[in-house]
């Protein structure tokens, strides 16, 4: 049986992943320190996907992402210092959620 065929099948789709999948996944990241995903999809194309994350990884968070960050880890502490635990209402326990699942999310 001839592998040729195979090969060169998988280096296509080693390829394609490098210059496609990987570039997205630096996107999502982007997005996520608060920073421009298509912009940063674009520069993985155009230097190399690992480099840009590299860089992005180094540069961290935006300002306002921080900021936005430490907001939310102000409200969930606001919360926890009001009530004890055991005596939290139905309403600190949906906002508390909906704030665990931001901080989730960013």
């Amino acid at each position: 049986m001839d592998w040729t065929p195979v090969i060169i099948g998988l280096i296509v789709l080693v390829v394609l992943a490098y210059f496609f999948l990987f570039p997205m996944l630096v996107a999502k990241a982007a997005r996520e320190r608060g920073r421009s995903g298509a912009l940063w999809f674009l520069l993985s194309l155009l230097i190399s996907p690992l480099l840009t994350l590299l860089l992005l990884l180094v540069m961290g968070d935006t300002d306002a992402r921080r900021r936005e960050r430490w907001m939310q880890e102000e409200q969930l502490r606001g919360i926890m210092q009001n009530r004890p635990t055991s005596q939290t209402s139905h309403e600190d326990n949906e906002r508390l959620r909906k704030l665990l699942a931001q901080s989730r999310r960013s």
